[in-house]
């Protein structure tokens, strides 16, 4: 299922104050920015009913709901919103238009985030090469940062451009790569991978889920104001596709790779990045200082 990419990411921020700061309106001591995409604003108060007490309805009956935003640009795709929604300006402002574009001077087909001067970390040669090289303007993380050089900035996406876009430039990014259903990134950020992130790679949570089928919390007819359409999230295929799995598997085509890759056009997906980003918080400590940090986390399931 492809769904349309033009549509601004709706996002959520979420200041959590623990200790004492909780009793007072001290800065908070984690800045949780969540960005789901395709998740137009109208939808909020669309499915309002249908989110539990300890989901959206929280933040939507406690938080400050704003609703007059808008975006004085045309160039509405994924990218584009998230490096706005990052960066506080427009594309004009920085530079982010498209995940690739011409360059008409030099005759060079530009890619967002390819960086042929990095590597990717725990990845196959010439894979996850990826940084904010094209990005012009600072993000929130960046001027964080600048205020506070402790705080810890992260961002976690299961789509690379999600991560290194809504990310710093002197922020840690973390994304998925999809042929092995493990989390990576780039000489950027790290000169290693963090051993915290291979210790978690090595639980495989990605293959665990290969065998099991998404379903719904509630029965269909429960929810409201929606139209429903049955659809099948086991990441297995069937009939032909798992034919075609079987001639991979006599020629050691690894077709689990093909699978672990259908994982990130399922809702399974999300729940990786939702783990992922649990064990973030508390290998990285964040939040525990009188820092305050700032993690980002992208919904990009189903792509």
């Amino acid at each position: 299922m492809k769904l349309n990419r033009f549509v601004i990411p709706a996002c959520l921020i979420l200041l959590v104050h623990t200790g004492a700061a909780a009793q007072s309106v001290g800065k908070p001591k984690l800045v949780i920015n969540i960005v789901i995409s395709q998740m137009r604003y109208e939808y909020l108060e669309r499915f309002r009913d249908n989110f539990s007490e300890n989901g959206f309805r929280t933040y939507l009956d406690s938080g400050v709901n704003f609703t007059n935003a808008r975006c004085n640009y045309m160039q509405t795709n994924t990218v584009a919103g998230l490096a706005t929604l990052s960066t506080g300006t427009n594309p004009a402002g920085h530079g982010v238009a498209s995940e690739s574009w011409y360059n008409y001077t030099t005759n060079d087909s530009i890619n967002l985030i390819a960086d042929d001067k990095v590597k990717g970390l725990d990845c196959e040669e010439g894979e996850n090469r990826f940084s904010p090289l094209n990005l012009t303007a600072a993000t929130l993380g960046d001027r964080l940062h600048e205020s506070d050089p402790k705080s810890k900035v992260v961002a976690v996406a299961e789509d690379p451009y999600s991560a290194v876009i809504s990310g710093a430039s002197i922020g840690r990014a973390f994304w998925l790569d999809p042929g092995k259903g493990q989390w990576v990134s780039s000489s950027y950020y790290f000169e290693n991978l963090p051993f915290w992130v291979k210790k978690y790679n090595e639980k495989r949570f990605a293959s665990s889920l290969l065998d099991r089928e998404w379903v719904p919390d509630k029965s269909f007819a429960a929810y409201k104001n929606t139209d429903t359409t049955v659809l099948n999230f086991s990441a297995r295929p069937s009939g032909f596709k798992n034919f075609f799995r079987s001639i991979l598997k006599i020629f050691k085509k690894e077709p689990e790779k093909y699978d672990l890759a259908s994982l990130l056009y399922t809702p399974f997906g999300n729940m990786l990045v939702t783990e992922f980003a649990r064990e973030a918080i508390i290998l990285k400590e964040l939040g525990k200082d009188d820092h305050t940090d700032l993690l980002t986390i992208c919904y990009d399931s189903p792509r």
